[in-house]
Formats: C-alpha cells, structure tokens, sequence
C-alpha cells in the first residue's frame, strides 16, 4: 500500500513540474492554455482503504454566496408611499370672504326697483339667472357693471332674500364667468362683469314664448 501511495505522489510532483514548465513557454509566446486541474490525493476513510476527495470536500469558504438582504417588494413600497401621504397634513380650506352692504348708492333712489325688475324677468329660480338680472338692473339703474360679493349681497338684503345667498357669495360668480360664460373678470380683485350673452339671456327672461 505505501508503495501505491508513493507511486501517485511521484507522477503528482511530475505533472506538476511539466505543466508549470508548459505554462511558463506558453507565456513567453504569448499563447494561453487551460490548466488541468491538480489530481486530488487520496484520503482514508477505513482501515487501510483509500477513497477519492469529492467535490464537496474541495470547496473553499470564499466560493459561497454572500447573504444579501431580500428585496422590497412592490406592496411594501406602496405602504410606505400611502402611509407618508397619510400623514402629510392636508392644506386648510378657504374660507369663503363674508359680504358686507355697500352705501355708495341708495338702491331705493332707482327709477324702476328691484323687485319689479326680477317680477319683470319671471322671478327666475336659478340663482346665477338672479345674478344675472342683478347685474343688468345696476347697469340700467347706476350704470354699474363691475359685480362685487358686496355688490350682490347689498341687492339681495334690499330684496330680502339674503338667506337664499350660498355660503360662498363669490362661486356664482366664477360659474357665470368659466361655465356659463355670461360673465367675465373685470379689473379689480373678485371682480367680474356681465357681457353681452349674459345680457342677452336676461332680456330673454319673462318673455312670452310663442
């Protein structure tokens, strides 16, 4: 058995003499080769018999995996994208101006009142044809055309429905304006005015249809 033993070793150490010298031509030439693997040496594993190394044997520490950490999956981002916006503080309303009663002018002083105005119109129900008669009445009466939440609550205290004014004084208004395109933005802040459309309508407004 040792006499088997040392036979392997030679033919090791002479392989490996002419394979470092195979190498070393090689690499003077500039020519590149692959190396053989180095035999594997037997080990013993009984008594007095010889086994071959695995593989397994064979492998180094460096040659496994390095542990990364698991990857965020698509629903934990989401949760953490919800929970940030949950938290954001939400920006504060608007509160709407309150109005407030004008004494420039004397709405009693008109020639032709309120009331008999919008009687003349057909008491319209919507809220944004009052606005609309509104206008045209300070038109006529003052030859006022700039429309103000102040302007408009003056014109419903004088005719006593102030209560019917939305919390809002001003969205009418902007509805007449982008919407309904009667109205447009006048010079001055919350400023609006109506325009011949909306003129138009209100002239149309009581009209015996035929």
């Amino acid at each position: 058995m040792l006499l088997v033993l040392n036979q392997i070793i030679l033919q090791a150490l002479n392989m490996s003499h002419v394979l470092q010298t195979t190498i070393i031509a090689n690499a003077l030439a500039g020519r590149n080769i692959a190396v053989a693997p180095t035999p594997r040496l037997p080990k013993k594993v009984g008594a007095g018999a010889t086994e071959v190394l695995d593989d397994k044997d064979e492998e180094e520490t460096l040659d496994q995996p390095l542990p990364f950490p698991p990857a965020e999956s698509v629903d934990e981002r989401e949760e953490e994208e919800e929970t940030e916006t949950t938290e954001a503080t939400p920006k504060p309303k608007r509160k709407p101006k309150a109005p407030k009663v004008l004494t420039d002018i004397v709405l009693t002083t008109a020639k032709v009142s309120l009331a008999d105005f919008m009687a003349q119109k057909g008491n319209p129900a919507e809220m944004m044809d009052k606005y609309s008669v509104v206008a045209v009445w300070y038109k006529n009466e003052f030859k006022i055309t700039e429309m103000l939440i102040d302007r408009i609550w003056t014109a419903f205290k004088h005719l006593g429905w102030e209560s019917q004014l939305p919390t809002d004084v001003e969205k009418p208004l902007k509805n007449l304006t982008y919407t309904k395109q009667w109205f447009q933005k006048a010079k001055g802040p919350g400023a609006y005015e109506i325009i011949w459309t909306g003129e138009d309508a209100v002239n149309k407004m009581g009209a015996a249809k035929p």
